[in-house]
């Protein structure tokens, strides 16, 4: 079966969807890493863990995201600028620190970065995250 290589900011959650996976696909098969992906030398060790851990990896799914709405960007810049480096940041790093490890292990590689329909069709509302959606769209 796959591996599983959970990352989140840490805390509860992270812990507690790893007991949760763990419980189906036993812990040899689970390796959870606290990481900030807004920090691009966390998710940079995070691939270093997963490489390590497991030897390869063949699928990264890309999809860390906040809904925060923090208003006009005038008003607001740090909130925004929190937003942004997680939702669009955070794939461009994972992009980074896991693609070209994916390449030169040679084997079969799939990296899936998940936007929004709020990236698309850019709804009134939440500025801010349409804007980071549509720039994951952009980037994949």
């Amino acid at each position: 079966g796959m591996k599983i290589v959970l990352a989140d900011i840490g805390g509860a959650r992270l812990d507690e969807a790893s007991r949760a996976v763990s419980a189906i696909a036993g812990d040899d098969a689970v390796l959870a890493v606290a990481t900030d992906v807004s920090k691009a030398d966390e998710v940079d060790r995070l691939a270093e863990r997963a490489f390590g851990a497991f030897g390869g990896v063949s699928l990264l799914m890309n999809n860390a995201g906040v809904g925060d709405n923090p208003g006009k960007p005038w008003e607001n810049r740090d909130s925004w600028k929190r937003l942004l480096d997680i939702n669009f940041w955070g794939v461009v790093h994972g992009v980074e620190a896991f693609a070209p490890r994916m390449l030169a292990s040679a084997g079969p590689g799939l990296i899936v970065n998940t936007g929004s329909k709020q990236g698309i069709t850019t709804p009134p509302g939440n500025l801010a995250y349409n804007v980071s959606k549509a720039g994951v769209k952009t980037f994949t």
